[in-house]
């Protein structure tokens, strides 16, 4: 069965889409699902387009394959959403990209979505889809304009698992400046809570086969950084580049999602950063980090752990350099973390203030990004900085225990955090006295 299937792929990259062989637009693309009910799953691929290519097609193919061959295969036509096709370029209002007769090269965001029925329930799903051709500007890979973007995402429903893959939430558009620090994030998140990690991958071409990329370029170096590497959380997904010089690169990452330490699903994102010559300076944290911070405790500047019932409040300020510059900020945690707040004070500086009383089932990692961004011209300035809240199930100390007047007090162990504030309660150990401190112990 995987041997017929690799044979229809190949027919229909000839022939169906024949008209797009030599469409050179492909600029950025991912790929997820959410659970409906039973074995059925809503499909959703994101497309970005360079606005010189040509036209894209009102309705997109996904390839559905299980490699084992659990299941049959089969595939699935999506279609446009209402109101897609939007120009997505980070302009001023008074600029006009490509997609709208100007001169800056613009890139449009086109959703397509459908529903499926799983035919079988595999652990090995394999959903996929590749559009050719990539955008011919690219600089970090061998005769761009010949390749295709391909993406997949995986899903498990044996089980009844229902799952619900990572979704993004941040735009893969970035328009960045030579000599000029970037930080970005995806914005990922999983709707059921499972553990996310990160992982830069190759770029791939059609049916999986990887791009061949121009050395010193490879999927851990995408971009060329004047330290000569980039810097790329695992956990958080954030990457923070210093571009060397003019490029056009791409980078593809993979999201793998964990429930109970077994992996049951993934996400493959391909994007597009553009790499030019600025005057404008983008903004960047006026205070490194988390500030402010009240209940809970920081674990570093971008990192605090809490307990379930603790009133969580801290600050995040940004500055643009120019001064006459306002910046505005915008972030997902409202959708990541339901029931936080983001409230934004000021324009240069700006104050972004998260608020967030977590419940005892918070417990666990939760990661949100805030999109920093200025009104510079024609290119906005923009930064995505990634911040985390660690909830612990709860701390405590073990049981209760007695001890008579003379004994030896054991030493005493806590869980559920790293910082310990001990008190003896008067009337409860008097033998111990004003002698007891622990921090932790």
């Amino acid at each position: 069965m995987k041997n017929i299937y690799l044979i229809l792929s190949v027919i229909v990259l000839s022939f169906g889409l024949s008209n797009q062989a030599h469409a050179s637009h492909a600029m950025g693309m991912d790929l997820s699902y959410i659970h409906i009910s039973g074995d059925t799953y809503q499909i959703t691929l994101s497309f970005y387009r360079d606005c010189s290519g040509v036209n894209v097609d009102n309705t997109a193919t996904i390839y559905i394959t299980s490699p084992s061959g659990c299941g049959a295969a089969g595939s699935i036509v999506l279609t446009q959403i209402a109101n897609t096709g939007n120009d997505v370029t980070p302009l001023c209002p008074s600029a006009f990209s490509t997609c709208n007769l100007g001169l800056i090269q613009g890139v449009e965001q086109y959703i397509y979505q459908g529903q499926y029925t799983m035919p079988a329930d595999c652990d090995d799903w394999i959903l996929s889809f590749y559009e050719c051709a990539r955008n011919p500007s690219i600089t970090s890979i061998i005769v761009p304009g010949s390749m295709c973007l391909y993406v997949e995402a995986t899903l498990d429903n044996t089980g009844s698992i229902n799952n619900n893959s990572p979704q993004f939430t941040t735009l893969p558009v970035p328009y960045i400046c030579v000599g000029q620090e970037f930080n970005y994030n995806h914005g990922a998140y999983d709707p059921d809570g499972d553990s996310l990690v990160y992982t830069l991958v190759a770029a791939l071409d059609t049916s999986g086969f990887a791009v061949t990329y121009i050395p010193p370029n490879n999927p851990t170096y995408p971009v060329l950084d004047i330290s000569g590497s980039i810097i790329f959380d695992s956990q958080t997904g954030s990457i923070v580049i210093t571009p060397s010089l003019i490029q056009v690169a791409v980078i593809a990452i993979r999201v793998d999602e964990y429930r109970n330490g077994v992996k049951i699903g993934s996400v493959v994102r391909d994007l597009q950063i553009v790499v030019q010559n600025c005057s404008n300076v983008p903004p960047n944290e006026a205070v490194i980090g988390i500030s402010n911070l009240t209940e809970g405790n920081l674990i570093d500047s971008n990192s605090i752990e809490a307990c379930p019932g603790d009133n969580i409040s801290f600050d995040l300020v940004f500055e643009d350099g120019n001064v006459g510059d306002d910046v505005t900020l915008t972030s997902n945690l409202g959708t990541v973390i339901p029931g936080a707040t983001f409230t934004i004070t000021g324009t240069n500086p700006v104050t972004g203030t998260v608020t967030w009383t977590p419940l005892g089932t918070d417990a666990g990692f939760h990661n949100f990004m805030v999109t920093v961004q200025d009104n510079g011209c024609p290119l906005l300035g923009t930064q995505v900085f990634a911040y985390d809240i660690l909830v612990h199930e709860g701390t405590t100390a073990g049981p209760d225990m007695t001890f008579c007047p003379g004994g030896i007090v054991p030493q005493i162990f806590a869980s559920g955090g790293s910082v310990f504030n001990w008190t003896v309660l008067s009337g409860e150990a008097i033998n111990i006295g004003t002698n007891f401190t622990c921090t932790p112990c």
